[in-house]
């Protein structure tokens, strides 16, 4: 397949109105959707969704449209058990469609309800719209569709479904009914690929390259759900994301053939999570905000050296499930900036009634990339030093013209290969009277059995006691204490897309990013060789997690099995980062 850009413009008549779920300013009921530049737009989404359904109106045309391979088809839910719970993605790519020319245009309209029986306007049913456009007023809305074609004949089929579906959509937007958002025009026309990317000359044979992505279209990495249907989005990049997006696109894009060692070693490289950075800021790769740090009043320490409760002068120390605006703090020192949000609603349509499905209302809380920069790492130490070379020729070509689908919201983001980019803060593996070691990323540690029948805080000792001594079995670590966070990952499809069929419920038991864990320090070298060994590779998957979670073959065949895997990104660590801060540790007490 090749991939080809198709640039649309939608020449829409005032009144027109796409409503942001956003609030707007006081007293505004309903304001129109703005992007961060302040420019008016159609949601991508909302296109979409009206070209699907213009094909199915088309009745016998609707033959000729390979929908469900154009647009993806739905997979497995709740209410369709019996369907396959593996995604089937579509191959064409909306951007939202912006209005360049509208930035600072506002306007307002008002609508009333009207009492029926008195024939005057009903009490409290007085309703403010924001109307940049007046009546008869033409706007442009421009948009890219990209289209991942099999070759010069589907692509020219694709072209013209599009014209002829988006002829056939009368409006867009909202308060069709009365009047807003009447299609004059469509003007569709094949435009060249996204544009390819420049890299860096990167060493042969580098075991770690540094990957930096960015982009313009809004962004959702869904963390655990406060509600059924609100996804809310992690600041965060997961390296499973990221390896996700990039296997397909090399699926589509030629497979083994068209990047054979890619293909074949794909499961060896290790991509890390992606943090976001200021674009235009030197590289950095900022750590996670170690769950030792702790505050009192507007002074910050880290209590990473101390094994018992203190006080911070008079006061008792807050730490991070207490903060509130010693978040500032916190994220300014250790490199975290400040990334804006915004909550996108959609609904899915009955095709027949044309209106929203009952009950089928979510929203995204997605990220708006503008001015941000993820920046990340991809480790090939398990790759052999003489491919290395060439694997960085392919992801090159590859990601040349960017990453498609990205996160829920199937974002498509530029991305730059680039040489390893150093971390803010170093590890040491230096002997010293301890060791202090944090995971960057969230990592399975203990067994669930444990967890289920933990009581205390002896009983949590014990478990990430037997934990990192499983792990250290070569060169044994003693554990003093930790200060820790954990969670559940799970849910109806990771179970079913991960575990066996027919298999008992069962989620995973995470240990939180930022944890902290003290040892006793040690100089042998063994234990050195080890921690240098944790930092190029992860955590490992411990043998008693394999066992219980029925994990099968090396260790390069469990990402069809376990999400949060080490190549996946997970289980990253950092080790003694304290020595970086050191006038900001808490004292022990000696006597």
């Amino acid at each position: 397949m090749k991939i080809s850009s198709i640039k649309v413009k939608l020449t829409l008549q005032g009144p027109i109105l796409t409503g942001a779920t956003n609030p707007g300013f006081l007293g505004i009921d309903t304001p129109f959707a703005r992007t961060l530049a302040k420019e008016l737009y159609l949601p991508g989404t909302l296109v979409k969704g009206k070209l699907r359904q213009a094909w199915r109106a088309l009745g016998g045309l609707s033959a000729s449209f390979p929908t469900d391979s154009w647009f993806g088809a739905p997979a497995g839910n709740a209410t369709h058990l019996d369907q396959n719970f593996d995604p089937v993605r579509g191959r064409a790519h909306f951007s939202d469609f912006v209005d360049s020319a509208s930035a600072g245009k506002s306007a307002l309209r008002s609508r009333i309800k009207m009492d029926e029986c008195r024939g005057s306007a009903a009490d409290g049913m007085l309703q403010l719209l924001e109307s940049p456009y007046a009546s008869g007023e033409r706007a442009v809305f421009e948009g890219t569709i990209y289209f991942f074609e099999r070759d010069a004949e589907e692509r020219a089929a694709f072209l013209d479904a599009v014209r002829l579906g988006l002829s056939a959509v009368p409006s867009f937007g909202a308060e069709r009914g009365i009047g807003f958002g009447r299609l004059c025009s469509v003007q569709a026309e094949m435009g060249p690929g996204p544009s390819p990317g420049a890299h860096e000359a990167i060493a042969d044979g580098a075991g770690t390259l540094g990957l930096m992505l960015s982009g313009d279209e809004s962004l959702c990495f869904a963390r655990r759900q406060p509600a059924e249907n609100l996804f809310e989005s992690a600041e965060v990049i997961p390296g499973a994301a990221i390896k996700g997006s990039v296997a397909q696109m090399m699926e589509r894009l030629g497979g083994a053939e068209a990047f054979p060692l890619l293909w074949s070693n794909l499961s060896r490289i290790r991509i890390r999570h992606a943090r976001p950075e200021l674009k235009g800021v030197p590289p950095k790769l900022p750590p996670a905000i170690p769950l030792s740090i702790v505050f009192a009043g507007d002074e910050w320490k880290d209590a990473a050296p101390r094994k018992e409760p203190c006080l911070i002068g008079d006061k008792a120390p807050a730490f991070r499930s207490d903060w509130k605006s010693e978040w500032d703090t916190a994220k300014k020192y250790f490199g975290h900036c400040i990334v804006h949000k915004e909550l996108r609603v959609r609904t899915q349509i009955d095709a027949d009634k044309r209106r929203a499905l009952d009950q089928n209302l979510f929203a995204y809380e997605s990220l708006d990339p503008a001015g941000l920069e993820w920046r990340t790492a991809l480790d090939l130490h398990y790759v052999p030093a003489s491919q290395r070379a060439g694997i960085c020729d392919e992801l090159k070509t590859l990601l040349s013209y960017g990453i498609f689908g990205m996160g829920k919201t199937k974002a498509r983001m530029d991305s730059q290969i680039c040489n390893p980019i150093s971390p803010r803060f170093a590890s040491s593996t230096a002997a010293g009277p301890s060791l202090v070691i944090q995971l960057q990323t969230p990592a399975l540690l203990g067994l669930p059995a444990e967890w289920q029948t933990a009581r205390s805080a002896a009983d949590v000792h014990r478990i990430y006691s037997r934990a990192w001594r499983e792990l250290s079995s070569k060169a044994p670590l003693t554990l003093s204490h930790y200060f820790a966070e954990q969670e559940l990952a799970g849910g109806l499809y990771l179970h079913r897309r991960f575990r066996p069929a027919g298999s008992a419920y069962q989620p995973w038991l995470l240990t939180s990013a930022g944890s902290v864990f003290v040892f006793e320090g040690s100089d042998r070298p063994e234990v050195r060789q080890l921690l240098d060994d944790w930092l190029r590779t992860g955590l490992p998957i411990a043998p008693s997690l394999r066992e219980h979670y029925k994990l099968q073959g090396g260790d390069f065949d469990l990402w069809n099995q376990c999400p949060f895997v080490p190549e996946n990104g997970f289980g990253e660590l950092a080790v003694n980062l304290q020595l970086n801060w050191k006038d900001r540790l808490l004292e022990v007490d000696h006597d």
